[in-house]
């Protein structure tokens, strides 16, 4: 599900970025790696959700954040989507 647009940077606060602590997130329906805080909603853009289903399109990595990896998704030799994480 889109999630909308990110078209700029989002500069996390420092405490968010200053911590390299991963956490696991294990929930009925899902698993997924946190950076920073669980529950820290100040360290994700607005209405971030770290489900996998869910994704900004465009969307760019936040500030300090790198693409650690991408996918390029084609149909009939035509891009159609990249799906990119960000890290830090």
């Amino acid at each position: 599900m889109s999630l909308g647009p990110l078209t700029t940077s989002f500069t996390p606060p420092a405490d968010c970025v200053a911590s390299s602590a991963l956490y696991w997130v294990n929930t009925a329906s899902t698993f997924y790696w946190l950076h920073g805080r669980p529950g820290q909603s100040s360290c994700f853009p607005d209405d971030y959700s770290p489900y996998q289903n869910q994704y900004y399109s465009p969307g760019v990595c936040p500030s300090g954040y790198t693409r650690a990896c991408e996918s390029i998704s084609t149909q009939d030799d035509t891009i159609v989507a990249t799906r990119a994480t960000c890290c830090p």
